[in-house]
């Protein structure tokens, strides 16, 4: 196998296994409803697995953000506010844990903003974010 097909092999197998390969909500023989409701039960699980992570290192700035990022997904797919609220506080608790070089916390912040229609705290939050991004302010 060469070095190019075993890097596109490794790229399809990390993708599979985070839940982004090309059959996530396609599944074969599902109607489009079903399918959506199986990929909110992985999201789901996803998230129970962040809250997991974070009662066992709660001072750790990735599993917050990584649980934000779960709950945003699930606000995206399902339209759920309440799910982007609690993106955006687990965004914040990264933030609270780790402000410089945490670029991807501040813009989970300015995501569930966004998908709460709260548009002038959005703006404000990304302009922080790319502050964050270019290292020259803490939030």
């Amino acid at each position: 196998m060469t070095m190019r097909a075993f890097a596109f092999w490794g790229l399809g197998l990390l993708a599979g296994l985070v839940g982004c390969g090309p059959t996530i909500g396609r599944e074969v023989g599902k109607g489009a409803a079903e399918a959506s409701v199986d990929v909110q039960s992985q999201i789901r699980q996803e998230i129970a697995f962040h809250q997991e992570r974070v009662k066992i290192d709660p001072k750790g700035a990735l599993g917050w953000v990584m649980l934000s990022e779960s709950y945003l997904k699930l606000a995206r797919l399902a339209d759920d506010d309440e799910a982007a609220v609690e993106g955006e506080k687990a965004a914040l608790e990264s933030l609270k844990i780790r402000e410089v070089n945490n670029a991807r916390a501040a813009m989970r912040v300015t995501e569930a903003r966004l998908h709460q229609h709260r548009f002038a705290d959005a703006e404000d939050s990304a302009r922080k974010a790319v502050l964050v991004w270019c290292k020259k302010e803490r939030i």
